[in-house]
């Protein structure tokens, strides 16, 4: 009797851990990516008015939708649009100065650390 306890209660410590691991996991997990949420929300945005657009296109086409509803509704997806698109730009200038600069400071870390071949050592 005292082992058929013993035994349930092993069995759901393991289905407790089975079930507790990947949420243990995603919470050690790092975002490695190195892309800002930022620009993925707004490429997510992106990608859901484009389809939105398909969808309407498709409504109009099959019928679902007047000229004058497409055409309006359509006209709000697109500033909506433009606005995603306007800060998907500034966005993506803003990490390429980022990089610009990053990439600006290692070459320069490099330089203190070894002179390039050739190049004349000034310490002496």
């Amino acid at each position: 009797m005292i082992a058929s306890y013993l035994v349930l209660a092993l069995l759901a410590v393991i289905v407790f851990a089975l079930v507790l691991q990947p949420l243990l996991a995603a919470r050690r997990r790092r975002d490695t990516s190195g892309i800002p949420a930022v620009f993925l929300d707004l490429l997510a945005q992106r990608d859901a008015l484009l389809q939105a657009l398909r969808d309407l296109q498709i409504d109009r086409e099959t019928g679902k939708l007047s000229e004058e509803d497409y055409q309006m509704a359509r006209l709000v997806f697109l500033r909506e649009a433009a606005v995603v698109l306007s800060q998907l730009e500034a966005l993506e200038e803003q990490l390429d100065l980022e990089v610009e600069h990053e990439i600006a400071h290692l070459r320069e870390l490099a330089r203190e650390v070894r002179p390039l071949p050739g190049s004349v050592s000034t310490s002496s």
